[in-house]
């Protein structure tokens, strides 16, 4: 296995262990594994030619997998010498839109979150715009009830079959976040004094949000859909970019802008309108 692609991957996939997140190295893994091995893995090291590796990303974008395919070129370009890497094409990927709740449905949908047993969950995603890692991890002792606040400092995830704890992957992830009313008598309501907020596993936030959708009779746009929804009625709003990024948690309001903040038919009229009463 020593001088094989697979032999150095590995190597250098071990190397990493200390600094990269559970999630990423799971992930890195995966490509290592299902993708790159069974093509170019038992290669001599010193036989690999850029063609090998271009070659693999266009068998990988073929199937329809080009956000894997980026990945793959991305975790190569990062572990291999840049002689491997000549001349090949990053393959492209366009991320879809993804889909909101529009107001209606959202007016629909309230009335069966808030009385659901699992609300607070809910509300954290769709009214503070946390990630499904960011609510499992929440604990007791990031609820700052004088100050009314929310400390994110810690994500929860299932890699590898078992639950592990870490830090937010950027220093923009560390945020805090309000209580507004409704999530204050929802906290309140399920006051502890240690672990953690919710005691769901993924599969159970899952099966939550997916039963008031159902009830309501709206499109279930998954958890990190209504993460995209309160972005989006942020900026419906007037929030500004400048102060999504900061709830949200990205390094760059570039991110946030190119990726979640929607704009649909209604913020488009609505500006136009604006505008032509300018003049």
């Amino acid at each position: 296995m020593r001088g094989t692609v697979q032999g150095y991957l590995e190597q250098w996939h071990t190397l990493r262990l200390p600094a990269r997140k559970p999630r990423t190295l799971e992930r890195e893994e995966q490509l290592i594994g299902q993708y790159i091995t069974p093509s170019i893995g038992k290669l001599p090291l010193k036989a690999l030619k850029p063609h090998h590796i271009a070659q693999l990303l266009a068998d990988i974008a073929a199937t329809g997998h080009t956000r894997t395919a980026e990945q793959v070129y991305v975790l190569l370009r990062s572990a291999m010498d840049a002689k491997f890497m000549a001349g090949v094409q990053r393959p492209r990927h366009e991320a879809q839109e993804r889909r909101v709740l529009t107001p209606e449905e959202q007016r629909k949908l309230k009335p069966y979150v808030m009385a659901d047993p699992r609300a607070l969950e809910i509300l954290l995603a769709w009214q503070l715009g946390m990630r499904r890692g960011e609510i499992r991890g929440l604990r007791w002792q990031d609820v700052d009830w004088a100050a009314r606040q929310l400390h994110i400092r810690n994500q929860r995830q299932r890699v590898g079959g078992r639950d592990i704890d870490h830090s937010p992957k950027s220093r923009a992830g560390r945020r805090d976040l309000p209580i507004t009313g409704d999530l204050m008598r929802l906290f309140r309501a399920r006051a502890a004094t240690a672990g953690y907020v919710t005691d769901l596993s993924d599969s159970g936030l899952r099966a939550a949000f997916q039963r008031v959708c159902a009830r309501a009779a709206v499109p279930y746009v998954g958890l990190h859909g209504f993460r995209h929804t309160m972005a989006t009625n942020a900026v419906r709003g007037g929030v500004s970019l400048r102060v999504l990024q900061r709830m949200l948690g990205h390094q760059s309001v570039t991110t946030t802008a190119a990726i979640y903040a929607h704009v649909d038919a209604d913020m488009i009229a609505d500006s136009v309108g604006r505008a032509w009463q300018c003049t």
